[in-house]
Order: structure tokens, then sequence, then C-alpha cells
């Protein structure tokens, strides 16, 4: 499924919306989990509701059911679990290995940060701001696809 460009530059004003919700209050508002729910279900009708979706709802709920589990456990925020789900609809199955990457690369650059014996890096310690690692990378597999990037 080809996002069609104003919604997907939508949700990648959404995704950086919750960037600076989360790093500056450590909240990620209801209203962009929903919003970007609202849009994908949008450029799925713009599309003509082609049968390419599954694969994007399976994943969304296998990453809930196990953000979930991260969430009963306070290894992460409700904020989190919702945001997440939300984004990894608008990955496509091609852009996976990419988007974990950056993921991945995004969490680990948090984590050495926290870890630094810096004063400004001591308030990270112990709540990272998950919507980072989590809507960078989908900003950018959403903005490398109309460009032939990925």
């Amino acid at each position: 499924m080809t996002f069609p460009l104003p919604l997907a530059l939508g949700a990648c004003v959404l995704l950086l919306a919750s960037v600076v919700t989360d790093c500056a209050a450590r909240v990620v508002p209801n209203v962009i989990p929903i919003a970007l729910g609202v849009l994908f279900a949008a450029a799925w009708a713009w599309t003509g509701f082609p049968p390419g979706v599954l694969p994007h709802v399976v994943i969304a709920a296998i990453a809930f059911l196990l953000l979930l589990a991260g969430f009963l456990l306070g290894h992460c925020g409700g904020g989190d679990v919702k945001l997440a789900t939300a984004t990894v609809l608008w990955v496509q199955p091609q852009q996976w290995a990419a988007y974990c990457l950056g993921f991945a690369l995004i969490s680990l650059l948090m984590a050495l940060w926290a870890a630094l014996p810096l004063p400004a890096s001591r308030r990270h310690r112990r709540q990272l701001p998950f919507a980072v690692a989590v809507a960078l990378p989908a900003v950018g597999v959403l903005l490398a696809a109309p460009l032939g990037v990925l």
C-alpha cells in the first residue's frame, strides 16, 4: 500500500509532535495516536481499500501485545504503547528492517546519553522519552518512500 503524500506528511507532523511532547513533559497526548489511526484509515480509503492492509494491522496488533506486556511490567508508559501501535501501521513491510535499525540505534544513543555522568543526562535515567525512538525512524521511512530511497 502506497500512502498518499499529504496524509503521510500529516502523519510525520503528528509523529514529530509526539517527540516534542514526550521530551518536554513525558506525555504523549491521546489525540496523537488516535489521529495517526484515523489518518491511516483515510490513506487506506484514499487508495481504494487495497488488500495489502492486513500486514500493517497484524504487525500493529503484535506490537500492541508486546508493548502491553512491557507496560504491565512497568517498562513503558501507556502513551508509548498507543503511539507505537499507531506508528507501526504506517511502516511498509519492505521498510521494517530500516525502521527497526533506526529504532535500535536511537534507543542505544538515548541509553548512552542517560548513562553519561552529566547533570543534563541525569533526568533521563529513569524515564527515557520513548517517542523519540518510535517516531523518528517512522518519519524517516515515511519520507524516504516518496523519494524512492526505500
